[in-house]
């Protein structure tokens, strides 16, 4: 058995970036070992991968604000604010922005919703400085459901709308922590019905199919979550979507993530047919998952007598 390996339950896969600033790259599985109560997520990240995020953050703010400043002062001003670390500051010029946006035309509000939503794409990392809540709830999320009835045969509001969605619990996600938004995956799928070669679209709904797939397996080798049968064609029609997408690295990327997850429901399929444990099994056939192992359980509290 070659390619990707996998591991029991939940934990993020490594593998080529897209060739863009703040790429999510989850990076290699390691085992977590977590006796809190509550499992807090995203997933605890070293001090040097938060320096590295925080500097990409700030770059991409500072690149944002130059291409905003011409069209968008206000907003141009609140990306400037936070990338200096002055919150307030740059509340009180997003507040104005918004207050003004909310007042200009379909037109105007739609055209900034897909610049906003190209730069959050290819600067992901500083998600959350380039698209906050208000903005988020005022402005883009109305905008694209107004823009997705207004021309339902364009692609550009059905990808957005699926790539802002599946943005919440990205990292998530990928690490089989989270099932994918429902909505999103509607939404990119139906981008991909209008425009076949969207590569945009084509790529958040494998990494969503992927990221159910491991969803689907994070309480081996215990169990599996879902039906085997349904996932290995769910696995198909992903590497079937995987083939339009040219970007090279992406594509072979892609593709062996699906590899493995095809390999680990193939595994669990054979271990139950015969009867043994999932961990004997795989033992004797020489499948070595434990070495990608990350398993989270929420746990309740310990009550004293």
């Amino acid at each position: 058995m070659g390619g990707h390996r996998r591991g029991w339950g939940c934990g993020a896969r490594g593998g080529s970036p897209l060739p863009r600033l703040g790429t999510q790259n989850p990076g290699a599985r390691r085992a977590l070992r977590l006796p809190a109560v509550v499992l807090r997520l995203p997933i605890v990240l070293s001090s040097r991968l938060k320096k590295v995020i925080s500097q990409e953050a700030n770059r991409a703010l500072s690149i944002v604000a130059e291409e905003a400043a011409p069209r968008w002062p206000q907003y141009a001003a609140y990306c400037r604010g936070r990338e200096s670390g002055m919150r307030s500051v740059a509340f009180q010029h997003l507040s104005a922005f918004v207050s003004a946006i909310c007042g200009d035309s379909f037109a105007k509000r739609r055209d900034f919703v897909d610049w906003l939503c190209d730069r959050f794409w290819h600067y992901e990392r500083a998600a959350a400085g380039l698209l906050p809540e208000p903005l988020l709830q005022r402005v883009l999320l109305p905008t694209l459901e107004e823009w997705r009835s207004a021309t339902p045969v364009q692609s550009s509001p059905w990808r957005w709308s699926g790539v802002v969605l599946s943005a919440t619990g990205y990292q998530g996600m990928r690490a089989g922590l989270y099932a994918p938004n429902s909505d999103a995956q509607e939404f990119l799928t139906r981008a991909i019905e209008i425009d076949p070669g969207d590569q945009i679209a084509l790529l958040r709904l494998v990494e969503c199919r992927i990221g159910f797939l491991d969803f689907q397996a994070h309480h081996l080798p215990d169990g599996y979550l879902g039906d085997p049968e349904a996932d290995l064609q769910l696995a198909a029609d992903a590497t079937s979507l995987c083939q339009r997408i040219q970007n090279n690295a992406a594509r072979d990327r892609l593709l062996q993530e699906l590899a493995g997850a095809r390999e680990l429901i193939l595994d669990w399929g054979e271990s139950q047919r015969s009867g043994k444990d999932f961990r004997t099994w795989c033992r004797e056939h020489n499948r070595n998952y434990e070495q990608t192992i990350t398993r989270v359980y929420v746990r309740k509290p310990e009550t004293s007598a």
